[in-house]
């Protein structure tokens, strides 16, 4: 819930669910925003894609599963490659 301090000093409330809006509701009840301005940010929040999503999850995991599957693979054939090739790469 929102408080709205108005310039008579009378407060109405604004419907605003969430817990990470503490700011809003102490910015409107300092009266340094007022209602509209506060529900047309919160619109324009809420209207926003999520960051978190299954897809990026499974992208960030397939990239690490695959780094690792490289890696064991170089190490498993270090003693095949030759030594200036591993010289290389270990410096590179």
């Amino acid at each position: 819930m929102i408080c709205v301090a108005q310039h008579t000093h009378a407060r109405r409330s604004v419907d605003v669910p969430g817990t990470d809006r503490k700011d809003f509701n102490t910015w409107v009840s300092k009266g340094l925003l007022d209602t509209g301005t506060a529900k047309a940010m919160l619109a324009e929040y809420d209207a926003r894609e999520t960051v978190f999503s299954a897809g990026r999850v499974l992208l960030v995991l397939a990239a690490v599963l695959l780094s690792a599957a490289i890696l064991l693979l170089v190490a498993a054939n270090w003693e095949a490659i030759p030594r200036f090739c591993a010289s290389a790469a270990s410096l590179a």
